[in-house]
């Protein structure tokens, strides 16, 4: 390597510099690339460890090369069982069917259908109460914030017509009944005048 403008302290530091960049080259750029612009030459034992370890990588890559294909072929063959035990009630349904129809069914086969029949039911029944439930709390919380939305726009419309309505009777263009312009309430005594 070339480290003309680098100074180290020691030796050891700049071999240990170097060895670090190698290390971090050789991920990046090939092995024979890093190498031809090295000055120097590696130890047989280096080359050795070298080499064993790009042995290692290899053997690490089949083993997870196998495994994806177990994987695969696992996932293959569930499928195949899926699709036969889908297949094998398909025709045990439709020779049940055709058993029902002719009225030839046997005990177990009546057994069966009465046992295929409650189970869908049950499914039948928890979905529509999970369904209605989930729906049911919907509703409320939409009702809810109808509600709500609606006591506002009431309560503000209330207040502005209460306002209008105050202005009004202040500026005189409206008149409230049992009030006269000008005069005291109906109801109210001279002799409560007199007293103050």
């Amino acid at each position: 390597m070339c480290n003309e403008g680098m100074s180290f302290s020691s030796q050891s530091s700049k071999l240990s510099a170097e060895s670090t960049l190698q290390k971090f080259l050789s991920g990046i750029v090939p092995v024979e690339a890093v190498q031809a612009g090295k000055a120097r030459s590696q130890s047989k034992a280096q080359a050795v460890n070298n080499q064993l370890k790009a042995r290692a990588l290899s053997a690490d890559e089949v083993r997870r090369l196998q495994k994806k294909a177990k994987l695969k072929q696992q996932r293959k063959l569930k499928k195949q069982q899926e699709e036969a035990t889908r297949v094998k009630k398909v025709a045990k349904h439709q020779i049940i069917k055709s058993h029902k129809e002719n009225k030839e069914l046997t005990v177990e086969e009546e057994k069966y259908l009465n046992k295929i029949v409650k189970r869908n039911a049950n499914s039948l029944s928890r979905l529509s109460e999970i369904e209605d439930y989930e729906l049911k709390s919907e509703l409320e919380s939409l009702q809810d914030e109808i509600l709500a939305a609606q006591r506002q726009t009431n309560r503000k419309t209330k207040q502005k017509s209460k306002k209008d309505f105050n202005e009004k009777l202040k500026r005189g263009k409206i008149s409230y009944p049992g009030l006269t312009p000008g005069l005291a309430p109906v109801g109210l005594d001279d002799d409560d005048e007199d007293s103050d």
